[in-house]
């Protein structure tokens, strides 16, 4: 699990993803197609990853769009305070989930 921080940007974020993965980043890609890559790879041999983000109402909206490129296999749990509720199903970010 993570806890949200003052990522600048969706690359630092998963960056962060894939050391909680304990992946290193694959030279000539991103953290963001490293993290992909691995998650694809994981899709048929193995059921789910969940990943765990407390504070997530600190995550700015680039950041959770970024999290939810990911989706299957890995699962979000983001935990916050009741304003993530609130962006999560405002019209900006609604449209992607």
């Amino acid at each position: 699990g993570l806890t949200a921080k003052a990522w600048d940007n969706a690359e630092d974020l998963m960056e962060a993803v894939a050391k909680a993965l304990s992946l290193s980043v694959t030279e000539g890609l991103t953290a963001f197609q490293t993290v992909k890559e691995y998650l694809e790879s994981l899709s048929s041999s193995h059921p789910t990853i969940v990943l765990l983000i407390d504070d997530a109402h600190l995550l700015a909206d680039e950041l959770l769009q970024a999290l939810y490129a990911m989706r299957a296999p890995l699962h979000l749990i983001l935990l916050g305070e009741p304003s993530l509720e609130l962006r999560l199903f405002s019209p900006q970010l609604s449209a992607m989930i």
